[in-house]
């Protein structure tokens, strides 16, 4: 907050502007949320700011140009999505030369694209390159998932997301910046045209995660006051309903914030009501890795199977409990697609008919909306989703007794032959 208050004070020379941006990233949803979840996402928006301002404070090649390189390198290294980083280099000197009618420069951006690349691979190389071959099969790997999941309403998802999210005023400002199309005032446009970008560039992603927006927060507060100080200066007379609406912009967020800084999750809740019973429990999860980490030996927690036979197998070799969780709906479904219930198979018979030991609410409509909308793949199948989430229960923590569970199936299908037991 306090590098983006300095970035835009020099870029815009306003003192208003640049309070109004930090003030809106200090309660911006999304940057709170965040900036509590136990991933990498705030590390990279801070990382990127700070190359972004680095490059930004001198028109020619000095050493803030190789340090906003080495800072952009470490994006990708903290974000192996942000490969593509240095586009928005080309972005800034394309827009440079378009708002000062000069030549691009071409030198200085290939001077810069070959120092992030060239730390890229020597940092990527060590350890015998283990970095590279984990980090490229993996975007290859989406890369390929991305082209059977093209859809053109998913170009909404993004803007979507800036309304569910973040207020519908904090919204009305940020594509407020529309409006100097327009007005043809095209300087005031970058912090505006770098979210844009982000947001192309991953419409084209299999997954539309809200967590890929993360990285230009920063640039989204700023935008959005820009155009709260550009009503301010343009109407006087409209003052007192700039200054209401404001108001209500920031109220709106400071709730949605404040209810995501106090929400709670129930892994644990989930988890201590198993051991607390049974402390060498042997547990089957759809979501192993994150309850993992409130048991004493997480090897007593596996994955949920896709097939019964290879979770009969798992009862066999002393496994006793089962815990679903909203992580279900995105790799247990029937048509295989996330957000779109039922559930595949025995899941969806376990949840109708098999009552649980224990249930926990789990996620709140706000995080469970978070949770969602940074799965998605699809954004019809999410708003669905979540328009049915209440009467559904979908963020509801469900514990079964696999025994339990085998009865209930038995009785379903009793022509499979493998559940008699």
């Amino acid at each position: 907050m306090v590098l983006l208050y300095f970035f835009s004070n020099r870029y815009f020379n306003s003192k208003t502007i640049a309070i109004l941006s930090s003030l809106f990233l200090l309660i911006l949803p999304s940057h709170v949320f965040y900036s509590r979840l136990g991933m990498q996402e705030s590390l990279s928006a801070l990382l990127f700011l700070s190359a972004i301002y680095l490059y930004t404070s001198r028109e020619r090649i000095h050493w803030p140009f190789f340090v906003s390189a080495l800072l952009l390198a470490c994006v990708y290294l903290t974000n192996y999505r942000m490969i593509i980083a240095p586009i928005f280099i080309v972005l800034i000197e394309g827009f440079n030369a378009f708002i000062e009618q000069k030549k691009f420069n071409w030198k200085k951006v290939g001077i810069y694209f070959a120092s992030f690349y060239a730390i890229v691979l020597f940092v990527g190389s060590l350890y015998g390159g283990i970095n590279l071959y984990v980090s490229f099969a993996w975007m290859f790997h989406q890369a390929q998932d991305a082209g059977g999941k093209f859809n053109p309403i998913n170009f909404l998802s993004y803007p979507y997301y800036v309304f569910a999210l973040e207020g519908f005023f904090f919204a009305c400002f940020f594509w407020g910046n529309i409006y100097f199309l327009k007005l043809k005032e095209y300087q005031k446009l970058l912090p505006f045209g770098i979210v844009l970008l982000q947001m192309l560039i991953f419409s084209f992603s299999a997954e539309k995660g809200v967590r890929y927006l993360c990285v230009v927060l920063p640039f989204m507060a700023v935008a959005a006051a820009v155009v709260i100080d550009d009503c301010w200066q343009r109407i006087p007379k409209s003052r007192s309903w700039v200054l209401t609406v404001g108001a209500f912009s920031l109220v709106w967020m400071l709730y949605l914030s404040v209810s995501i800084a106090t929400a709670r999750t129930d892994y644990e809740s989930a988890v201590r009501f198993i051991t607390d019973h049974d402390p060498q429990a042997v547990i089957v999860s759809t979501q192993p890795l994150v309850e993992g980490l409130f048991m004493t030996n997480d090897k007593r927690i596996v994955p949920c199977p896709n097939d019964l036979s290879s979770l009969l197998d798992l009862y066999k070799q002393g496994a006793r409990y089962l815990i679903l969780d909203p992580q279900a709906y995105i790799s247990w479904t029937a048509d295989g697609r996330r957000f779109s219930p039922p559930l595949d198979g025995f899941l969806e018979t376990v949840l109708k008919d098999v009552k649980p030991l224990g249930s926990f609410p789990h996620l709140n409509s706000i995080l469970l909306r978070r949770f969602v909308l940074d799965h998605n793949e699809q954004i019809i199948d999410s708003i669905k989703f979540l328009s049915a989430a209440k009467l559904n229960e979908y963020g509801r923590i469900r514990i079964y007794d696999l025994g339990a569970v085998f009865s209930a199936l038995q009785h379903a299908h009793a022509s499979v032959p493998f559940l008699s037991m």
